[in-house]
């Protein structure tokens, strides 16, 4: 089966928002600065509510409760905004550039006009699937990144790579339902 496509700043911002989501490191560091940062907060109001400058304090619980509740939305589009500018700076030159993804028997094949890759299936471990991407994770960290409105015939892909990744012992993760958080 072969392919062809090419990769858009969006594209990559995906596959890079879902790898981090099931980033264990990074999951923690987000919710301990929304913990501590809430927490700071709390400490300064219960200090000034002991000093007894309740106006202050009570500014400083409604600084806490907001920032319990609004933090998180805030801090994933900063994670975006940042993630959209990294790939802006170091991926302009793959945008647009079409390509060639060939499933061989034993191997994936992918050509550009930079450069020709063979990769054996066994050197992938996982097959990710969301709404609109496939993301084939590669044993030392990278991907294949597949949009799934490039497809031809997106069944017909779904299938083979379901027998692929069933012959290899592939991992396989289908979250349609997948949002950045």
């Amino acid at each position: 089966m072969k392919i062809q496509l090419s990769l858009y700043k969006n594209d990559f911002l995906e596959y890079q928002l879902y790898t981090d989501s099931k980033n264990k490191r990074i999951s923690k560091k987000k919710r301990n600065t929304w913990l501590m940062l809430t927490s700071s907060f709390l400490l300064f109001a219960v200090i000034t509510f002991y000093y007894h400058d309740k106006q202050h304090s009570y500014l400083l619980f409604i600084i806490t409760i907001i920032t319990f509740l609004f933090f998180p939305f805030y801090q994933r589009k900063q994670y975006k905004t940042h993630y959209a500018k990294h790939i802006e700076e170091n991926y302009y030159n793959r945008f647009g550039q079409e390509s060639t993804i060939s499933f061989e028997e034993d191997y994936i094949a992918s050509n550009d006009a930079n450069f020709e890759t063979k990769m054996n299936y066994i050197a992938f471990e996982e097959l990710n699937e969301i709404k609109d991407y496939y993301f084939i994770k590669l044993k030392t960290g990278g991907s294949l990144i597949i949009p799934k409105n490039k497809l031809k015939n997106s069944e017909e892909f779904h299938i083979e790579m379901n027998k692929i990744a069933d012959t290899f012992n592939w991992k396989k993760n289908v979250e349609l339902d997948w949002k950045w958080k």
